[in-house]
């Protein structure tokens, strides 16, 4: 039978955090007992493993570890989770893990780890490396995945794509020409693989959509919620690419993934059930880019009327979502087996455009919102007359209240 080992930690007793190559940050001593699970994070730096981290620590059941290479903690994470994280490896995974003298010295003193959750798992030779060194005191192995996956595998059939459609051709040179098509799906797939020939470790593999919500280190939402603004003030057309027009996209809500992946952590779900098994993560709806792009500009703030969306064969456009090309994916199997219950579209939505329309007025984002104008400035220079540009510009520093 399954089942996940809880050990016995302490309540914390803070100190300073420090970080150096290779070496632990103890943040707490042993004192008063507690219940908790042992849970190792890779990665929990970024977009969904911050959020994940918080949601774990908020239910006061974990004693986390994380392992990162700790040179990017977006949107302030870093002061709001590390102090209340057990330990803090900082590593580079493309060294191998058995090198890390601080982290291998934990692991020989733990009894077990109860759930390891991969945020960073991008290439092969990191799970194969993790796997390698863990998987016997490893009780469960979550890996985050993506829905770019069945990119590389062959569909045949036109209906929401499922998690039995991650079958790699059986010809060569299409299996040749999707892996050049996408890499990173490609390399997510061989990832899921190796992770699935470690017939002793049970895993739990989560493939998600494009991640939405706040705090997107990807800046994609905040991209077209900008644009949208600029362009609607301004009276000038948002351009999509053609092919996207009334091609229906699967989302998925940060908030949501970081709960289920909570609720495995902490079994609050059937793991009896849930392991050793693939899981797609997506909002229930699936809109299209354009009804994406209405219900953004419908709760922005200063625009009446959305400006004129319009499709273009022009190959300048951006192209931000979807990032896959296979259409929506089906959660059937989420809901049944890990109880999927994801927030309603319209309310990620309201959420995700007041965290950014409220980002504009704060201070404290100079170097992001400056950035993001770069960004977006350069993306668009080639979509619009001189004069429309020009126009275009200039509202764009006003609405990031920037020089």
């Amino acid at each position: 039978m399954f089942s996940l080992y809880s050990h016995t930690f302490a309540v914390r007793l803070f100190i300073s955090p420090r970080c150096i190559d290779g070496h632990a940050v103890d943040l707490y001593l042993m004192s008063n007992k507690m219940t908790r699970k042992t849970v190792l994070i890779f990665g929990g730096n970024g977009f969904l493993g911050s959020e994940t981290v918080a949601h774990l620590i908020k239910t006061n059941k974990c004693n986390i570890s994380l392992i990162n290479r700790g040179r990017s903690w977006d949107w302030g994470w870093k002061e709001k989770i590390l102090p209340d994280v057990a330990r803090y490896f900082k590593w580079d995974r493309r060294k191998p893990l058995k090198e890390c003298s601080e982290f291998m010295r934990w692991f020989q003193e733990v009894e077990s780890i109860d759930c390891v959750v991969d945020f960073s798992g991008y290439e092969p030779n990191y799970i194969a490396d993790a796997t390698e060194t863990i998987h016997a005191k490893t009780k469960l192995y979550i890996f985050i995945s993506t829905d770019s996956v069945y990119e590389v595998c062959e569909k045949r059939h036109e209906r929401f794509t499922s998690e039995s459609d991650d079958t790699r051709p059986k010809d060569r040179v299409k299996r040749k020409r999707l892996k050049r098509r996408d890499s990173y799906g490609y390399k997510k797939w061989k990832c899921e693989h190796i992770l699935k020939k470690c017939a002793d470790l049970n895993h739990v593999i989560l493939r998600l959509a494009d991640v939405v919500g706040p705090r997107d280190s990807t800046d994609r939402w905040w991209q077209y919620q900008l644009w949208l603004k600029a362009a609607s003030i301004c009276g000038l057309p948002l351009y999509i690419p053609q092919p996207l027009e009334g091609k229906n996209l699967s989302l998925v809500y940060v908030s949501d993934v970081a709960g289920v992946i909570t609720n495995i952590v902490t079994s609050t779900v059937n793991l009896q059930h849930v392991a050793n098994n693939a899981f797609n993560l997506a909002f229930q709806e699936t809109p299209t880019l354009q009804g994406l792009l209405l219900k953004i500009s419908s709760r922005i703030q200063g625009i009446d009327t959305c400006c004129k969306i319009i499709f273009t064969s022009n190959t300048e456009v951006p192209h931000i979502y979807p990032s896959v090309e296979n259409g929506p994916i089906d959660i059937t199997k989420s809901k049944s087996l890990l109880n999927w219950d994801p927030t309603p579209l319209d309310e990620a939505v309201d959420r995700t455009v007041i965290f950014y329309e409220n980002l504009q007025n704060q201070s404290g984002y100079e170097d992001s919102k400056h950035d993001m104008f770069e960004t977006l400035c350069e993306d668009l220079s080639d979509l619009y007359s001189e004069v429309q540009f020009v126009q275009l510009r200039k509202e764009l520093k006003e609405i990031l209240s920037i020089e």
